[in-house]
């Protein structure tokens, strides 16, 4: 198992939907080495950050692979043992956290 506070994948490209396949299998190579993850817990990983990189593609960037794609997966100590972290980094426009409180959550979708 990597050493708590470890790098597994640091990996950044263009923004291309195309990518998100290919940097998703790198994350589940990656994610499978650490104890206490069965298939489930990954194959939800997966989509969950299957679906965070393709909202930052289409979304954030407009499809434009001039725009880096960074996806980052690391561990961090939490309590008795390690914690994975992932990350997908965009560079959008964000959202304004003071519009979305102000909406009802039926007025989100």
């Amino acid at each position: 198992m990597p050493v708590s506070g470890a790098t597994l994948l640091d990996e950044t490209g263009p923004s291309r939907v195309d990518r998100v396949g290919p940097l998703c299998a790198r994350l589940r190579s990656v994610a499978s080495t650490l104890k206490g993850l069965e298939t489930a817990r990954l194959d939800s990983l997966e989509l969950a950050v299957s679906e965070a990189a393709t909202n930052a593609v289409i979304h954030a960037h407009g499809s434009d692979p001039a725009r880096p794609l960074r996806l980052v997966v690391r561990t961090e100590r939490h309590g008795a043992g390690p914690r994975l972290v992932v990350e997908v980094h965009d560079h959008g426009p964000g959202l304004d956290s003071r519009r979305l409180a102000a909406q009802a959550p039926d007025e989100l979708v």
